[in-house]
């Protein structure tokens, strides 16, 4: 399947992936090699890591962005999403570079921009 999305770790030692198979994959960015793999129950635009390392975004074509916290060693138990509600498909998702602010970019031409950590909507940017 395609993969539709690549980014690496903010500290570079993982590569992480997204199919339009409904998949995550965690690689180890030295190695190469697969370290886990995440099924979702729908197809997945974009993912993106957080500044932490810790928090990741996934944005799907169902009107969501889930965010993950993720832990180490990574195991699927530790993957508990929590899901921003958007008013159109998301097609991408992009961290603020040093707060836990993120960026969601949707299918209706706007933008809405989230606390990660709180799950609140802080704006929605409109204009495209």
């Amino acid at each position: 399947k395609d993969v539709s999305w690549a980014t690496f770790s903010p500290e570079d030692s993982e590569i992480l992936t997204s199919s339009d198979d409904r998949s995550v994959i965690f690689w180890d960015a030295e190695t190469f090699l697969r370290l886990q793999t995440v099924g979702q129950p729908q197809r997945i635009n974009c993912v993106s890591y957080a500044c932490d390392g810790h928090h990741i975004a996934l944005a799907f074509r169902t009107k969501e962005a889930v965010i993950w916290r993720v832990e180490r060693p990574l195991r699927t138990a530790d993957f508990v999403p929590t899901v921003l509600r958007q008013r159109a498909d998301a097609f991408a998702v992009a961290w603020h570079p040093q707060r836990m602010q993120l960026a969601v970019a949707l299918a209706d031409g706007s933008c809405s921009l989230w606390d990660a950590l709180g799950g609140q909507q802080l704006a929605s940017l409109k204009g495209h």
